[in-house]
């Protein structure tokens, strides 16, 4: 499999990726055999130490299980994968959104938003809600239909709030997010203008997590991650709808 032009990544992480498209694609099969390291040097044109690299990337993912003596087997990445699989699964074959996956991602950002913003009032208040209001205070100094900095500016908000969580998981779980939502964040900017430039809910949160009220922030945090999440889900299922 030799470069292109266009494709620096090393051969190992090269036929990593593809192997790993092909299986989330389910061009190969869960529970089927991959061909011997041999057959996969053969037709990808590469030699048998980069497919060895490339299965262990694999393996290290959960993704295929390598016994000795028995061959490479292809896992169920729903049953085996982990979050960071978002951003290939997010991505079709033909480098198109996979809608469906965007979907879930925004499901999902806002249940983690509710929870963890719950958990960070309950462990840090005060400290949280001062580092809030200095966020809060920048977005409303910065130009209004500068969507972009609002946009930096609200993830370093929800990063504050991992922070105070003091969970390891839900600091790992919003990494995966954010890492997920990158190749869309300026797709998304129309749909979460208005979210941005709504300062005030922002304040708001911060206000009752001054509280120490871990139900009521939750609450809150639920309207705030509501205010452009609604949005991008509605164009989703109106998009969906029509193919």
């Amino acid at each position: 499999m030799p470069q292109s032009p266009a494709n620096k990544l090393p051969l190992d992480q090269s036929l990593y990726q593809t192997l790993l498209r092909k299986i989330v694609d389910g061009e190969l099969k869960a529970r089927e055999q991959l061909p011997a390291e041999r057959i996969l040097s053969e037709e990808y044109g590469v030699h048998r130490g980069v497919v060895r690299e490339a299965l262990k990337r694999l393996e290290a993912q959960n993704l295929v299980e390598t016994r000795r003596g028995g061959g490479t087997r292809i896992l169920d990445f729903r049953q085996e994968g982990g979050l960071d699989l978002l951003g290939v699964l997010a991505i079709n074959n033909d480098g198109l959104p996979n809608l469906s996956v965007i979907k879930d991602i925004t499901e999902w950002r806002e249940d983690l938003g509710v929870t963890m913003t719950r958990r960070a009032t309950l462990r840090d208040s005060k400290q949280l809600a001062q580092c809030l209001d200095s966020i809060v205070q920048t977005m409303r100094e910065a130009d209004i239909n500068d969507i972009s900095m609002l946009q930096e500016l609200s993830l370093s908000y929800w990063d504050e709030i991992a922070k105070a969580s003091n969970n390891l998981a839900y600091s790992l779980a919003l990494n995966s997010f954010k890492k997920a939502y990158a190749p869309f964040r300026v797709a998304m900017q129309p749909l979460l203008k208005d979210a941005f430039q709504n300062t005030q809910s922002y304040q708001d949160l911060a206000d009752v997590i001054r509280s120490g009220d871990g139900d009521k922030a939750a609450i809150q945090a639920r309207s705030l991650v509501a205010i452009g999440g609604e949005n991008v889900l509605a164009n989703i299922e109106g998009y969906l709808n029509q193919v």
